[in-house]
């Protein structure tokens, strides 16, 4: 959402369905556009600035049946809200996402 004075508030939430899966080291890496550090408001999980690559890394070391969903809202320097795709998501399972 740009606010109209050169400042973008950001809220991402997302959720994951399937309660059989565990997952580890989730990443959810996103383009901000901007060498700026994002002003974090609210933040499920963890997150790391990449300055010189101008991306954020939102993390969580586990997501699972219990904790399967999370929220993260920033503000940062801006006013062109497509500089935040595409997202990028990598993850580890021990378990196949789709079973042969």
């Amino acid at each position: 959402e740009d606010e109209g004075s050169g400042m973008i508030n950001v809220n991402i939430e997302m959720e994951m369905t399937r309660s059989d899966l565990v997952l580890h080291d989730v990443n959810i890496l996103l383009p901000l556009g901007t060498t700026e550090a994002p002003s974090i408001e609210n933040i499920d999980g963890q997150f790391k600035h990449d300055p010189r690559a101008g991306m954020m890394c939102w993390h969580f070391d586990t997501l699972d049946a219990d904790t399967n969903s999370g929220s993260l809202e920033f503000s940062i320097p801006g006013n062109n809200p497509d500089v935040f795709f595409p997202i990028q998501i990598g993850f580890r399972s021990e378990t196949l996402l789709c079973p042969i």
